[in-house]
């Protein structure tokens, strides 16, 4: 996606999610709701994503399952590029055991699996509506 693609819309999210199929399913649902989602299925990926979209992009949607002995850093990666990033982290209770300290301090938002995909779009609009209002 161009940067001049990007302009069009002001409410730019990046999705994280190994799950193409769930990837998949999320974008199409998120824009449906007018988002533009850039979408990587691995921890590498997202962070060239985002560094070349960094100044677009205000919000993440991370699937914790991302977050493996590989791509562990990914979120203080993300938020060395952009410290004010927002950060939606979608977990399992065994996935954020040992984390519970670094993600209060970093500030990410966990919402528990199974979610509904409706509770991203609902925090996504709300962020956005907060964020440029």
């Amino acid at each position: 996606m161009s940067p001049t693609e990007l302009e069009k819309n002001e409410r730019i999210l990046l999705l994280i999610n190994q799950d193409n199929i769930i990837l998949g399913l999320t974008k199409v649902f998120l824009e449906t709701e007018k988002f533009t989602v850039l979408s990587a299925d691995t921890g590498h990926e997202a962070l060239e994503l985002f560094a070349a979209h960094v100044d677009r992009v205000d919000l993440v949607v991370c699937d914790a399952n991302i977050l493996n002995d590989h791509n562990r850093k990914t979120i203080s990666r993300l938020r060395e590029m952009k410290p004010d990033l927002q950060i939606i982290l979608c977990a399992n209770s065994d996935k954020i055991q040992g984390c519970e300290d670094e993600l209060i301090l970093s500030k990410v938002v966990v919402i528990m699996k199974p979610y509904n995909t409706l509770t991203i779009i609902e925090y996504a609009k709300n962020f956005f509506t907060y964020r440029y209002s």
